[in-house]
Formats: structure tokens, C-alpha cells, sequence
């Protein structure tokens, strides 16, 4: 500013020294005028300069999430967009190509209540902004995702048991909300979603209920949606491509290792007795399980003493979906017959895409009182 005031003194004695002569000069009229416009040119510099100063100093702190908005006192701001200004403090945000996620938090009226958080979706296409409360006691630290279709607004919360979390499903309409549990990640297809979900002891990918094992068990997520219907998933180590259109797991690789190629078969069914205290009557226990495929049996394990391995192999047309049932069988030490057991005792059928080029495992544990089953491709180190 000091600057801007010493030009503008200067250029008053100058006027006032040089323009005493009245006699119009054609020279010293251009000079006049050339001379005024270096001025003000000048003073256009500082004053851009000393704005640019400000803008970073104002915007030094400002963390810039994604694309052209930033956030700056709970409102978006854009170099090339009109800002965002909503009834309350915008805490949260991430931009997409067409459309912008937020949270928004407003004080109550009552200053003794909790803050109200809203989630809310700005279209760029059509300019629209949809916005529904929360309707529970929101954290924001322990909010992991956010995402909108055109009925709902998904938020994935976290909850205390390891990588699993709680997805809220909230009625853009009814506000009303619904719980879905075991969530591990979520993303976004056209007008819905895709879920990694944990059931028992497996992982799927889930679009639409329609579920495909995948074989990472822990810190998975979504690396990348396409749009036909192709999700990779993975752990930064291993990877795993799966068409959840088609219902089919595609392809599956590591970094330091392979996925084994089947040969004379493409399935390997693995069940073991992992009862506790088994010594105690259950020793002399003998057993097979009778495997179905598709409806029809298949064959039998062998025979054996509960708490070993029981293991039986398939060979299973390629790129397509199977159901495998299992059952148990045990000997009847009265009557020296083996009886199918009840089917409180019996696991529960598995349906399967055993894709091309790919050795597949299902592996079955009981342990007494349930069976915990994993689907999965077999890799090699």
C-alpha cells in the first residue's frame, strides 16, 4: 500500500510541475498519457501482487481434498466454479467428475443438544442438491465412506472389530434407516452399489445378494469399479478381478506368487472334525462325507477317525456356477451301520464359480457345534 501511494504522489508532482505550460504539445500530450498508464500499470502489479500474498496466506492451511473445490470456513470454494455455501458448516467433502459428496453440520437450537449432521449430494449435471439428517449419533473420524444413489445415501461407519464396519442405509424419501453388518468396503456401479462383505469366516464381493468368494481375508478394499461390471479388489499384495455382473472371480494374482492350474481336477473339497476335547469318547468316532454336485451325488471321502483331514476332489465344468453339498456320515457303533446324521449336524450347501485356469478349495471346519466354510483359489509361493 505504501508503494501505491508514493507512485500516486509522484505522479500528482509531476502533473503539477509539467502541465504549468497550457499550450497544447502533441509530444508532450502522448508523454502524458504514457506515462499515466505505466502508473496505473504499476499499480495494477502491486495490488495483484499483494492479493496473491493474501490468497496464500489465507489458503495455507487449506487442505485440498480432490478436483477444483476446496474447503475453506465450511464453505466449497473453486477457482473456476461457483462456490458452495449451505445452511451450516460443511466439515467433509470429496468431488467426483459430476457430482460433489458432503456432510454438514449445523448448532442446535437448544445449545445444550449435540450437533445435527446432515449428508447431503450437489449434481453438477443438473444442479441439484440432495440433503437427508443423519439419523444417528454421528463421529465424523469414524466415518470411512460416503455415497449417494438416486433413493439412498450410503455412509460406512467403523466399528471395533477389525476391518469389519457398519454400513447405514438411509431413505433419501422416508429418512428411515437400516443397519447392514459385516461390511468390510463399498463402492459405487451406476445407480447402486458393490459390497465386500464377510460371512462366517469368507469374503465376497456382493452386487445385489449375489455373492463371489474372494480369497484375500483381510485390509481389502476396492481398488477400482468398472463400468461393465468389472471390480478389482485387493489387499496391496494380492489381487483379485471379479465380474459381479456375470457372477463370476475372473482372475486372482500376488506379487511373489501364482495362482496353481488345475489339471485333473479344478475343485478340492477339504473338511476337517476340529472338535474340542475329542479324546474324551470321541476318539474311536468314524466317519466319511458323501459330496453332491449340481443335485446329483458325486462320491465319498474315505473313511476315518473324526479329527483327521477328509479331503475329496472335483473336476467341474469351467466358467460356470456349482452347488456342493456335503454331507456327514457316521457310524452307528450299535447297530455297525453308517446313518446320515441329523441335519442340525449337516453344513450348508455352497454355491461356486469355478472360472478357467483355476484350482478352487473349499474348506469345511466343524467344530463340535457349527461348520465355518471358506471358498477360495488355491496360489502357490
Amino acid at each position: 500500500m505504501k508503494k501505491i501511494l508514493l507512485i500516486l504522489v509522484l505522479q500528482f508532482i509531476y502533473i503539477s510541475v509539467f502541465a504549468q505550460n497550457n499550450i497544447p504539445n502533441d509530444d508532450k500530450i502522448e508523454n502524458d498519457a504514457k506515462y499515466t498508464e505505466d502508473v496505473n500499470n504499476d499499480i495494477k502489479d502491486i495490488k495483484d501482487t499483494e492479493d496473491t500474498k493474501k490468497d496464500d496466506q489465507d489458503t495455507k492451511n487449506i487442505e485440498i481434498k480432490t478436483g477444483n473445490y476446496f474447503l475453506k470456513d465450511g464453505i466449497l470454494k473453486a477457482h473456476n466454479r461457483k462456490d458452495i455455501r449451505l445452511d451450516g458448516e460443511i466439515v467433509y467433502f470429496i468431488e467426483t467428475d459430476n457430482k460433489i459428496y458432503y456432510i454438514l453440520k449445523q448448532k442446535p437450537k437448544d445449545k445444550k443438544d449435540k450437533d445435527n449432521f446432515s449428508a447431503g449430494a450437489v449434481f453438477f449435471e443438473n444442479n441439484e442438491n440432495v440433503q437427508v439428517a443423519i439419523p444417528f449419533d454421528f463421529n465424523l473420524e469414524k466415518m470411512k465412506k460416503l455415497l449417494f444413489t438416486s433413493q439412498y445415501c450410503y455412509l460406512l461407519m467403523e466399528h471395533v472389530s477389525g476391518d469389519e464396519k457398519i454400513l447405514y442405509r438411509i431413505n433419501l424419501t422416508t429418512n428411515e434407516n437400516a443397519t447392514i453388518s459385516s461390511v468390510i468396503d463399498i463402492a459405487s456401479h451406476q445407480d447402486d452399489i458393490v459390497i465386500v462383505e464377510r460371512r462366517a469366516a469368507s469374503v465376497y464381493v456382493n452386487f445385489k445378494d449375489n455373492r463371489i468368494p474372494v480369497a484375500i481375508k483381510k485390509n481389502i478394499e476396492f481398488k477400482q469399479i468398472l463400468n461393465d461390471g468389472i471390480a478389482i479388489v485387493s489387499n496391496n499384495e494380492y489381487n483379485e478381478i471379479a465380474d459381479f455382473l456375470r457372477q463370476k472371480n475372473i482372475y486372482s494374482y500376488y506379487a511373489t506368487a501364482a495362482p496353481v492350474l488345475p489339471d485333473k481336477y479344478n475343485l478340492i473339497i477339504e473338511i476337517v472334525d476340529d472338535v474340542p476335547n475329542l479324546t474324551k469318547g470321541k476318539e474311536d468316532d468314524m466317519l466319511y462325507y458323501k459330496i453332491f454336485l449340481n443335485g446329483k451325488e458325486a462320491g465319498r471321502t474315505d473313511t476315518n477317525i473324526a479329527g483327521l483331514k477328509f479331503e475329496y476332489t472335483l473336476l467341474c465344468e469351467p466358467d460356470k456356477h456349482h452347488i456342493v453339498k456335503i454331507e456327514r456320515w457316521k457310524l452307528d457303533k450299535v447297530n455297525g451301520e453308517y446313518k446320515r446324521e441329523n441335519n442340525i449336524m449337516q453344513p450348508e450347501p455352497v454355491k461356486l464359480f469355478v472360472p478357467f485356469d483355476r484350482l478352487m478349495k473349499i474348506a469345511v471346519n466343524y467344530d463340535g457345534k457349527k461348520y465355518t466354510t471358506k471358498e477360495f483359489p488355491v496360489v502357490e509361493w
